[in-house]
């Protein structure tokens, strides 16, 4: 797995795999050769929609909540070309085994709309959760989780308690594009303190294994 900033990660499998190329990520070299993307819901530091909407026209297929499909269509994808995806879908890609968990983005605040949110659990080996804790429903843990670092939603105490709950070997921080250094190093402390894991950042291009 490659990180290309933010959210954004390309899975190396036979063909490429993009999951959340948004507009805070390099998208030039996370996109490149890509034929699939993975979308887990429709704001902009997740979906890049006037480059994401280029990649299909060239022939990469998309799939993500309904709300991706219709913002995606409605600004030009080819229809045949998104497929809209729910929680309890499963399907392959590239040779890899796609799991699609959750419904709904975490809560941003009383006044504010919810939003439709799913993750993916990729050979449950990997899991990207997008903007939400999510339940794995009783399946085993995958060995890397992708955890948000920075956003108007979370609070690190509830961050460190799902970590916890879930016990990967691996966390790779994601969603750090408001992050500071220090807020960085602050996150690391604890969680490596707290959920007895290893905390791996990874700088835009850089690799890491999984499983």
């Amino acid at each position: 797995m490659e990180r290309w900033g933010h959210s954004c990660v390309r899975l190396l499998a036979r063909e490429p795999v993009v999951i959340d190329p948004g507009v805070y990520s390099d998208l030039a070299p996370a996109l490149q050769g890509a034929h699939h993307i993975l979308v887990t819901h429709e704001h902009a530091d997740h979906l890049a929609m006037p480059v994401v909407v280029a990649a299909v026209v060239g022939g990469a297929e998309v799939y993500g909540p309904a709300p991706v499909v219709e913002q995606l269509v409605d600004a030009g994808a080819p229809v045949g070309r998104v497929h809209r995806v729910a929680t309890g879908d499963r399907f392959d890609l590239a040779g890899l085994d796609i799991q699609v968990l959750g419904e709904w983005h975490a809560p941003l605040h009383p006044q504010m709309p919810r939003f439709a949110n799913v993750g993916y659990l990729i050979d449950d080996a990997l899991l990207h959760p997008g903007d939400a804790y999510l339940d794995l429903q009783g399946r085993p843990t995958p060995d890397t989780v992708l955890a948000p670092v920075a956003a108007p939603w979370l609070l690190l105490a509830d961050l460190v308690e799902w970590v916890r709950a879930l016990r990967p070997r691996q966390v790779v921080p994601v969603h750090d594009a408001p992050a500071s250094q220090i807020g960085r190093d602050l996150w690391s402390r604890w969680v490596e303190r707290m959920c007895d894991t290893t905390v791996t950042w990874l700088t835009p291009g850089e690799r890491v294994q999984v499983g």
